[in-house]
């Protein structure tokens, strides 16, 4: 079972924006981490996450 804690946000409209674009932002990372070790997977037939994580929190 999972806990799952959900918020209603009343923003204005500028904050509005700016957390639609983090969400964006947010969502094309996970994106490209899971293509890359996607790619890593089928290319060594296996995941090094430490590495991945060090490409992508450095960047």
């Amino acid at each position: 079972m999972k806990r799952v804690v959900m918020q209603r946000l009343l923003p204005n409209e500028d904050a509005e924006a700016g957390l639609r674009a983090l969400c964006r932002l947010s969502s094309k990372l996970w994106s490209e981490i899971s293509y890359a070790r996607r790619g890593m997977f089928f290319k060594e037939k296996k995941v090094d996450l430490r590495q991945t994580y060090k490409e992508f929190n450095e960047n």
